[in-house]
């Protein structure tokens, strides 16, 4: 062939706009936020209002998707397809929290005309080629970056502190990115979500399963999440604790060291179990499963493929013989822990009485001493990271500060920032319980009793309560005297 008419060829078709990049980049949208800021250290009033921006993508049934942290706490939501100057208000059709997902929905069917909707694709394999579209900060023009897919591993979300499926890419991700589509053959294979600051060129996808998951979740026009088994385990490794249960070698496993009580294993599973296969997926005594060949993640992936309702067959290791058994997963995924995970939509939950306010512990009231909640929270508070609920619905309650009264006089060192035990000696599973017990205490004239962790006591008078508590909530400019939900 000519040298020339080649190099005429090339540039031509260097020139030519490619049609699948015209119909993804049509697809992509800009979305604006305007939220409300909760304030954790006083939880009756809030810090204001915040704006940012996110990016998403029209999916089928006139759907954009995009990042739940993209909307969370939102008062007010815009939307901008790429190339139009216009922009349309926006509601929040559905929203996952725990996947970080959302869908919002706009009114005007105008917003979408002209829009090739994309497609869901499949998981990617490592090292794939994926495209990322979005709006990060620095410019307001479309951004598309190239990179390959780098790992795929059960990981934690910022935005839920959840453990489900991600992608790790080394595509640029950066601060607006977030709910923008990862593309891959011209079809969705993730949503952008998080990137590390501790490095460079490390982004994080939420992955084509977890959206599936979230779509079909929705199909009976509700949100349950993700389904919660309420087993606690770990490796088994060890050759010592592997003697102990009399497991041949064999047979491969977790050893089960907690149930919740309450949970959906609860009165199937028990301690000292050991978890051998879910729906016949064998799991590993590094607690790996295998999801393709070459390719192993944390075996509670199978846990968490399955909806709510849906039941789960597992394989056991008890008392020196196999069992197979049924687990229905009756229970949203949530924490194992006592503390409540990070919340959103919501304003925070309080009980004033007598100058002294309760809350329930939670990883937003931790977060007020700074983002690394392990190392500048107070120890006596930031252990409930780590230890497991005793029921299915505890909650940690404590006292997180005072109003300045002769009420409160003598407490500050003893009560702020101190778990509350019991009222009048009753013990309560969570702050729902706990707020009945002081309303019932409250139509009698007795004192009431709190005990705290350390069994020091704080003593309230109904009587003092009744009488100061109007004047004392207007001078702190509190409208109401609770919050509970």
């Amino acid at each position: 062939m000519n040298h020339y008419l080649l190099t005429f060829l090339i540039c031509l078709a260097l020139l030519t706009p490619n049609p699948s990049y015209a119909n993804t980049k049509d697809a992509i949208v800009k979305v604006f936020t305007t939220s409300v800021t909760y304030n954790y250290d006083s939880p009756w009033q809030t810090s204001g209002t915040a704006e940012s921006t996110g990016s998403g993508c029209v999916i089928s049934g006139q759907r954009i998707l995009t990042n739940a942290h993209v909307i969370s706490n939102a008062t007010y939501i815009e939307v901008q397809r790429n190339g139009d100057p216009r922009r349309f208000i926006a509601k929040v059709l559905a929203v996952s929290h725990d996947a970080d997902l959302a869908l919002l929905q706009v009114q005007d069917n105008s917003f979408f005309d002209g829009v090739k909707f994309l497609e869901l694709g499949v998981l990617p394999e490592l090292l794939d080629e994926v495209v990322v579209y979005g709006f990060p900060e620095g410019g307001n023009g479309l951004s598309v970056t190239r990179g390959i897919t780098s790992r795929i591993e059960v990981t934690q979300y910022a935005h839920s502190l959840m453990r489900l499926l991600g992608l790790q890419i080394d595509a640029a991700v950066n601060s607006g990115n977030s709910g923008g589509p990862v593309i891959m053959d011209d079809k969705i294979v993730g949503v952008a979500m998080q990137t590390r600051k501790d490095a460079e060129n490390i982004g994080y996808v939420i992955p084509v399963p977890i959206i599936e998951h979230f779509i079909a979740d929705l199909e009976d026009g509700s949100y349950d999440g993700f389904p919660d088994d309420g087993i606690a385990t770990q490796p088994l490794e060890n050759r010592i604790l592997r003697e102990s249960v009399h497991i041949p070698n064999t047979e491969t496993g977790v050893y089960v060291f907690k149930v919740i009580p309450g949970s959906s294993a609860d009165g199937i599973i028990r301690p000292g179990d050991v978890l051998l296969t879910i729906d016949n997926h064998p799991i590993a005594s590094d607690a790996s499963i295998l999801l393709r060949p070459g390719l192993r993640v944390q075996y509670d992936y199978y846990f968490s493929k399955r909806q709510v309702g849906e039941t789960a067959t597992v394989v056991i290791w008890r008392d020196g013989r196999k069992m197979m058994l049924p687990i229905l997963l009756t229970q949203k995924r949530g924490s194992i822990r006592a503390i409540k995970p990070p919340q959103y939509d919501s304003p925070p939950e309080y009980y004033i009485l007598a100058g002294i306010i309760f809350t329930p512990l939670s990883y937003d009231y931790l977060k007020t001493w700074g983002d690394d909640v392990k190392m500048k929270a107070p120890p006596r508070l930031s252990k409930y990271l780590y230890s497991y609920k005793n029921l299915a619905d505890e909650q940690v309650v404590i006292i997180n500060g005072l109003l300045s009264s002769d009420m409160t006089a003598g407490y500050q060192d003893v009560a702020v920032d101190e778990r509350v035990i019991s009222v009048n000696g009753q013990l309560f599973a969570n702050f729902k319980e706990m707020s009945k017990l002081i309303d019932n205490a409250l139509t009698k004239d007795a004192p009431i009793t709190f005990e705290l962790e350390d069994r020091t006591i704080v003593v309230v008078s109904p009587i003092e309560h009744r009488k100061n508590e109007k004047d004392l909530l207007k001078l702190y400019g509190i409208s109401k005297s609770k919050r509970v939900n």
